[in-house]
């Protein structure tokens, strides 16, 4: 039982990690090289449009190709997440796609930018990170903090302390002293069943002596 316990919980934290690692925002350094328009199929789950605006399941996706500052390729598509999940209230991924094509650059003479966008890259499932917002970076050792991820991960922590201590707090206030009645009730329930018992056997063997007084007593021979 403690085995299933433990992969329940790591199930359970490999889930949550991985949803909160697909959904919070991440930011890389990268240079642009190009950007595209495909035609592709919608993503399933990933999908950042409804499907009923989008019946014949193809659409047209804009991209941003750039490059890490050691030349790795990475590509980002550009689509807006509306009102969607998750929900970044992205409506101006056409003004995206026109900044990063003023900041297209070479390797001789490179244009540094930040790109933040969620989602993974998995190439077997043509699946691509969204970017969200791009700017210009200092240069592509610049330190970037995830503030927005530091925020949150505190938040959560508080709001997971509060709910702790609450719901410790209810249970030292109501709970405990409810289980400690049942206790005490199940305990006199305990102590009358043996007193009550106790007193059937003493009457029991009243009986049986009472009994033996009207039974015959056997007198001893003598030879």
């Amino acid at each position: 039982m403690q085995t299933v316990k433990w992969a329940l919980g790591l199930m359970i934290i490999i889930l949550l990690g991985g949803f909160l690692h697909y959904n919070l925002p991440g930011q890389d350094i990268v240079r642009v090289v190009g950007t595209d328009v495909k035609r592709m199929d919608t993503f399933g789950l990933f999908d950042t449009e409804a499907p009923k605006t989008n019946p014949e399941r193809t659409r047209d996706v804009r991209f941003v190709n750039t490059a890490w500052p050691n030349a790795t390729p990475r590509v980002y598509r550009n689509e807006d997440t509306d009102w969607h999940w998750p929900p970044y209230l992205k409506f101006d991924s056409g003004n995206l796609q026109a900044q990063s094509q003023a900041w297209i650059s070479t390797e001789a003479a490179p244009i540094w930018v930040v790109i933040t966008h969620y989602g993974w890259r998995i190439p077997i499932l043509s699946l691509f990170p969204n970017a969200v917002d791009i700017r210009r970076a200092e240069g592509p050792n610049q330190l970037i903090i995830p503030w927005f991820n530091t925020f949150f991960f505190i938040s959560m922590a508080v709001l997971g302390y509060m709910i702790w201590a609450f719901i410790t707090r209810i249970k030292r206030r109501h709970i405990d002293p409810a289980l400690e009645d049942v206790s005490d009730v199940v305990n006199d329930i305990s102590s009358s069943a043996e007193a009550a018992s106790e007193r059937t056997r003493e009457t029991g063997n009243k009986f049986g002596r009472w009994l033996d007084t009207w039974r015959p007593k056997h007198k001893k021979k003598y030879k």
